[in-house]
């Protein structure tokens, strides 16, 4: 019977790598699916950063323990047995509670008395591949009962299946992006400041522009300038020497994905402004001057081709040229 279900939870998850669903979407069947097949009370995905054992958690179904008590769980989380395991050895295999301590061991520790005790009998994790510092995880919690070795082996089949989808999702995403923009773009996905997972290339752009920003949120000041216009193209700050560090935030600020990219100036944007331009109107002339279409534009930059051809019109009257090729040629004598 397990066997039966093994089997068909892996075809199941193998499909989402195929699947359009966003993200959190492809996570939740995954939790949904790995409860199916692992009974417990709860499932979440967890996102922890750890130099600063900061960390958020995305759930199914809400949590075992009441807010108070999770307010307070950072505070212990240098006890945890599976995130101090991570740490020391990389992605986690399944792993529980009871593989650390005896049930009087667990019980005494301070981060159960003051955390899980009274909600959360026993926890079972896995980890999936994440960039370095980072340990994203799978948790499955119940309120009675441990989990069994045979529970564990069956996730440690599905450990490998379920982390590859998730990448592939990232890694696909990544690529068409790049495709479409000409250049690296780095991929994260999160709910309100909170990352759930960032590729390499995101967190490596995010560090390098916003020093000793944590892992598991984006920076406070990336974040004030993408909340407010999502499903735009945003500047998140400029670069020394010309160019700037680029990213959209889509769909919502509730549940998103941003796209992160290093852009070169290929028209100095002082010239530009000088010339009465608006920033969104730099913008459209930056991607002109590289040979995009209107079509194209509106794409990038999350606007519609009416909007794109509404800027090109105030764009050649600004310059004083008559049409697209003419401001392609003088934006190019300035490159």
């Amino acid at each position: 019977m397990l066997l039966k279900m093994l089997q068909s939870t892996s075809a199941e998850i193998a499909s989402l790598g195929e699947a359009t669903l966003s993200y959190s979407e492809t996570a939740k069947h995954i939790m949904r699916l790995l409860r199916g097949l692992v009974p417990c009370e709860t499932v979440n995905l967890g996102t922890i950063d750890l130099g600063t054992e900061g960390g958020f958690h995305f759930a199914l179904d809400g949590f075992l323990m009441p807010p108070e008590r999770r307010a307070i769980l950072s505070r212990f989380m240098h006890q945890h047995p599976m995130v101090e395991y991570a740490r020391r050895n990389g992605v986690n295999p399944p792993l529980r509670f009871t593989d650390f301590h005896t049930r009087r061991q667990l019980v005494e520790l301070p981060m159960y008395r003051e955390c899980y005790r009274g909600y959360v009998h026993s926890m079972m994790t896995f980890g999936m591949a994440a960039p370095p510092g980072l340990n994203v995880s799978f948790a499955l919690s119940r309120a009675d009962g441990d989990f069994t070795d045979d529970e564990r082996d069956v996730l440690g089949i599905l450990q490998p299946l379920v982390s590859s989808v998730m990448q592939q999702r990232i890694l696909r995403e990544g690529l068409a992006e790049a495709y479409s923009r000409g250049v690296p773009v780095g991929i994260a996905h999160g709910a309100a400041e909170f990352v759930h997972i960032l590729d390499d290339h995101a967190l490596a752009l995010l560090q390098a522009h916003f020093h000793n920003s944590p892992r598991h949120r984006l920076p406070e000041a990336a974040w004030r300038v993408l909340r407010r216009e999502p499903n735009r193209v945003v500047t998140l700050t400029d670069l020394p020497g010309g160019g700037r560090l680029c990213a959209r935030l889509g769909p919502d600020v509730r549940s998103w994905r941003m796209e992160v990219w290093q852009e070169s100036a290929a028209v100095p944007p002082a010239k530009l402004t000088a010339a009465g331009l608006t920033g969104r109107q730099v913008d459209v002339v930056q991607w002109l001057a590289k040979g995009k279409s209107t079509a194209e534009i509106a794409m990038i930059l999350g606007i519609s081709p009416r909007t794109v051809q509404k800027h090109l019109e105030t764009i050649y009257r600004q310059l004083g040229v008559e049409n697209r090729l003419a401001a392609m040629n003088l934006c190019r004598q300035w490159m």
